[in-house]
C-alpha cells in the first residue's frame, strides 16, 4: 500500500483546502491506529485494512484508503466505540469522489498553521532558516535531496512535523543522480 500512497499523493498533492494536509508514515500509523481502537465490533468499516490518507485539521476528520480504491471519511471521537454507527463515517467508491464531495462541502477562510518550535506561520510562507523543524520551508519546498536542481517541489507533511518537532516532507527527486551538480 506504501507504494500506491505515494503514487495518490503525487496525483492528488493537497487534497481540497488549506485545512487539509497529507499525511505522512507517521501521522497516518498514528491515525490507522486510533481508528482500529475507536471503530465499534460491528462498525461497517472494520474487517477492511484502512490506510490514513488525509486529515482536516480545522474539523479533525481523516480521509482513509482501502486496498480496493474504496475511501472514507471519518470523524473520529477519540474514545472507544460500542455502537456500530461510531465513529460517524462516510463511505465513497473512489478517492476522487470523496475528494468532490469534501470540496464541495468547504467554506471559504483559512486556518493557520504554526511551527511548534519557532511559531512561524507555515500558511503564511513564513519559517526560520535556523529553525530545524521549518526544515528550510513553510509547506512547500525545493527539493531537499539535489537542493532544487531538478525542479520538483516537496510538500510538507504537516501532522509528522508537528508531532516530531522535525521537517518531514513529501516528494520525490527529479535527477538522475541528485549528488552530482548539474
Amino acid at each position: 500500500m506504501f507504494g500506491s500512497r505515494r503514487k495518490l499523493r503525487r496525483k492528488h498533492p493537497h487534497p481540497v483546502g488549506p485545512d487539509w494536509c497529507i499525511l505522512g508514515w507517521l501521522a497516518s500509523l498514528r491515525l490507522e491506529h486510533a481508528l482500529r481502537r475507536q471503530m465499534a465490533p460491528d462498525h461497517w468499516m472494520r474487517g477492511k485494512s484502512w490506510s490514513a490518507f488525509a486529515h482536516d485539521t480545522k474539523q479533525d476528520a481523516v480521509l482513509y484508503l482501502a486496498a480496493d480504491g474504496e475511501a472514507a471519511l471519518v470523524h473520529l471521537t477519540w474514545m472507544r466505540e460500542r455502537t456500530k454507527d461510531c465513529p460517524s463515517a462516510t463511505s465513497f467508491k473512489t478517492l476522487d469522489d470523496a475528494l468532490h464531495d469534501i470540496a464541495d462541502a468547504i467554506e471559504s477562510g483559512s486556518n493557520p498553521i504554526y511551527c511548534p518550535v519557532c511559531k512561524s506561520d507555515w500558511s503564511l510562507d513564513e519559517f526560520d532558516p535556523g529553525c530545524f523543524c521549518c526544515g528550510g520551508g513553510a509547506l512547500v519546498r525545493d527539493c531537499p535531496v539535489c537542493d532544487g536542481r531538478c525542479g520538483a517541489e516537496f510538500r510538507r507533511a504537516i501532522l509528522d512535523s508537528q508531532d516530531s518537532g522535525e521537517a518531514h516532507w513529501n516528494g520525490s527527486c527529479l535527477s538522475k543522480d541528485p549528488f552530482v551538480p548539474n
